[in-house]
């Protein structure tokens, strides 16, 4: 495994069909898409930008996790996510990857609230989706190639 790496050195540009919002803050258009997760999937967001760590080493980690006792299961997930926040290195825009940010207007830099701002783990640990702004960078770390959201198809 290769806990330190968030990137294999290649960045590749995507694009995906997704849907437009106003940014409450700056009314600028957010261009995002969603990813399905798998409960085994470990994220995290960039505390300055849009970026987020999404990788292939975490995952195996976390799906060996027994989750029939739900109580164990999220403090062996806690372990996980306090593990990368304190060891994965910083994002290239400048920030860190942490539990708790969220997704960001690219314009203003305005952070949506999360679960309506409840810092609540089962819920954030077992989530089922990701929010995926234009032009973020999804980290996929060592075995893949990382993956730039170059653009948004808007769904009819």
């Amino acid at each position: 495994m290769h806990p330190h790496i968030i990137c294999n050195g290649r960045i590749e540009d995507e694009e995906r069909t997704g849907w437009v919002l106003a940014c409450p803050h700056c009314s600028e258009q957010v261009r995002y898409t969603v990813l399905k997760l798998s409960p085994a999937d470990v994220y995290l967001y960039c505390d300055k930008c849009s970026d987020f760590v999404l990788r292939d080493e975490d995952f195996a980690i976390a799906q060996r996790i027994d989750r029939s006792d739900e109580k164990r299961a999220l403090h062996e997930l806690r372990g996980i996510y306090e593990s990368l926040e304190m060891n994965l290195p910083g994002c290239p825009g400048g920030g860190h990857f942490k539990v708790w940010s969220s997704v960001k207007c690219p314009h203003c830099s305005y952070e949506f609230p999360y679960n309506n701002n409840a810092k609540d783990e089962g819920v954030r640990f077992m989530e089922s989706t990701l929010i995926w702004v234009e032009g973020a960078v999804a980290y996929r770390g060592a075995s893949r190639p990382s993956n730039r959201l170059a653009k948004v198809k808007m769904v009819s």
